[in-house]
């Protein structure tokens, strides 16, 4: 072997082109995906559904209290449109993984990665939500 050659697979295929056939491989897409996929759609719909009623029933709450409230709360109390966004994209999401029953190994960790970072977004905007949404309520508890 030459000195500064690459070493050959004996097979004749680089490590590159073995890793690259891998990743265009064709699997069958895992029931756990699916699973995912459908949960966190009929949760986000689920939210999308009820965030009009609730952040009527908030925005009520504060009026009556006719107390000064912060800037993430206005905002969360007049977003029911982002619900809506939320549950669009977790319904588009589960169709995608629906549709693919067969998939190459680069395209189910393409599925998985963006399940993931959907379920992170949905679950900080509860969270930020729930907390907006009380942290009003709980400093006039504490004034009172």
């Amino acid at each position: 072997m030459k000195p500064g050659s690459a070493k050959r697979n004996p097979y004749g295929a680089s490590a590159r082109d073995v890793g690259s056939l891998e990743m265009s491989e064709s699997v069958p897409r895992p029931l756990g995906v699916l699973i995912h996929s459908v949960v966190v759609a009929c949760v986000s719909l689920l939210a999308a559904f009820a965030a009009g009623s609730v952040l009527d029933s908030f925005r009520e709450l504060y009026q009556g209290f006719g107390a000064d409230i912060s800037a993430s709360t206005r905002f969360i109390v007049g977003s029911a449109w982002m619900w809506g966004v939320l549950g669009a994209c977790g319904l588009g999401l589960a169709a995608w993984v629906i549709a693919k029953s067969v998939v190459t190994r680069s395209v189910l960790r393409t599925m998985k990665r963006v399940m993931r970072a959907f379920t992170l977004v949905f679950g900080l905007a509860i969270a930020f939500t729930i907390y907006a949404l009380y942290a009003p309520i709980f400093a006039l508890g504490t004034a009172v």
